[in-house]
């Protein structure tokens, strides 16, 4: 860590899969997703898996404010903020767009002390584009949901994990771009 580089349990989690005893060892294991069923299934054949859904609330449609008055488009990521979720290609990507489109993106939650996302920011040239929020509480995280006009949740890598904020930003309706990769490969289309 201290020369920059990220650990081979961060950089490739599913190659350590430090879940295996207690998989094995269970009496039997909930699942948010087809994927991890699967997984589970092949690493603890002998245990019971179930696949349930991510129990999400549907906000209230009078709640949401999508967009910006200014014509400004809000473009947001959730969650906490980590080398893997993509955000240096998403600024790369808005990088290019900034001289030819009036958007805003804001990163809603907390940075990783490991990634040194403000600095990306800077390089790429988009500060006055760019808003970190820090750590938020669900309702605020909520209302950010709903004023936003396109989420980027864009994991480059998994862990496994079926994301609580993409289930609350597809609850709310709002549109979301994210990666063909675990979990994330079992959404619809449209």
């Amino acid at each position: 860590l201290e020369r920059g580089s990220t650990p081979p349990q961060l950089e490739r989690p599913i190659e350590f899969p430090l879940n295996c005893r207690l998989a094995r060892r269970a009496e039997g294991i909930i699942v948010h997703s087809e994927w991890g069923r699967s997984r589970f299934a092949v690493m603890a054949p002998e245990v019971p898996v179930a696949h349930i859904k991510m129990p999400v609330k549907t906000p209230n449609r009078e709640n949401s404010t999508n967009g910006d008055a200014n014509g400004v488009v809000q473009i947001a990521y959730f969650g906490l903020i980590t080398p893997g979720k993509g955000i240096q290609k998403a600024l790369r990507a808005l990088k290019r767009l900034k001289s030819t489109h009036n958007f805003h993106y804001t990163l809603v939650g907390e940075p990783n002390s490991y990634f040194d996302v403000r600095s990306v920011i800077r390089e790429q040239g988009m500060a006055d584009h760019v808003t970190i929020t820090g750590h938020v509480s669900l309702e605020e995280f909520e209302r950010r949901i709903a004023s936003t006009d396109i989420a980027l949740n864009l994991r480059e890598r998994t862990v496994g994990e079926t994301s609580a904020s993409l289930c609350r930003i597809m609850a709310a309706g709002v549109p979301a771009v994210v990666f063909n990769v675990g979990a994330f490969s079992e959404l619809p289309g449209d």
